[in-house]
């Protein structure tokens, strides 16, 4: 179980987002935008070496980008 926390922060025409995600890897995240919404997803999955056990931790943050951005 893991808490993701988020900050955003509009000033100058900039939407800045900022999550706390060091449980992922790069490449475990993507970021979207289609019409006004901001999408930034992350998925992990982990299997055990002999691959009878599996774990995997996923998140979906979305927001709405302001129309003077």
């Amino acid at each position: 179980y893991f808490v993701l926390f988020s900050k955003v922060q509009i000033n100058d025409n900039k939407l800045k987002v900022k999550l706390h995600v060091q449980q992922f890897k790069p490449e475990d995240i993507t970021v979207k935008i289609e019409n006004n919404k901001l999408t930034i997803c992350g998925k992990h999955e982990k299997k055990t070496d002999e691959g009878h056990s599996y774990f995997a931790q996923e998140f979906v943050q979305q927001y709405t980008i302001p129309e003077v951005i």
